[in-house]
């Protein structure tokens, strides 16, 4: 077995190692705007709620989260799993969860906000309809 087909084995097995622990080569695939995102903190807070121990990471994989540049939960859709866990070394499952919980805030977010897109649309044709009745007297 010469060089080459040795590095190609490891390659596959590694990225077999990493499609057997469930963590995807590819960022969140949810799209992001320009809002206001919740930071990471409130994420972990949530799921330290959720932990029967009461501290979903220790404090060590909390700074090495900041120190990966995560500030807030849209951050997770620049990174993989893969490239979190390899540059973090938290556990897989952990890994998992934090993604989980960080696109069902995401779309949370989303959703908050286009409730507020449609109520503002609401009164944006009430104003157009009560425009139309000062002008011609009458609603059309």
């Amino acid at each position: 077995m010469d060089g080459k087909e040795k590095s190609q084995g490891r390659a596959t097995s590694v990225a077999q190692v990493y499609d057997s622990l469930g963590l995807s080569p590819f960022p969140l695939k949810v799209k992001t705007y320009p809002l206001e995102y919740p930071s990471v903190d409130k994420l972990l807070c949530l799921l330290d709620d959720s932990d029967p121990n009461g501290q979903f990471l220790t404090t060590e994989d909390r700074k090495v989260l900041i120190l990966a540049g995560l500030d807030t939960i849209d951050d997770f859709t620049l990174i993989s799993e893969r490239n979190l866990h390899l540059s973090t070394k938290i556990a897989p499952n952990k890994i998992l969860a934090l993604y989980a919980e960080a696109e069902q805030m995401i779309t949370s977010v989303h959703s908050n906000m286009q409730e507020k897109l449609d109520s503002i649309e609401e009164i944006r044709r009430e104003i157009e309809a009560m425009e139309r009745v000062n002008r011609h007297g009458a609603y059309i």
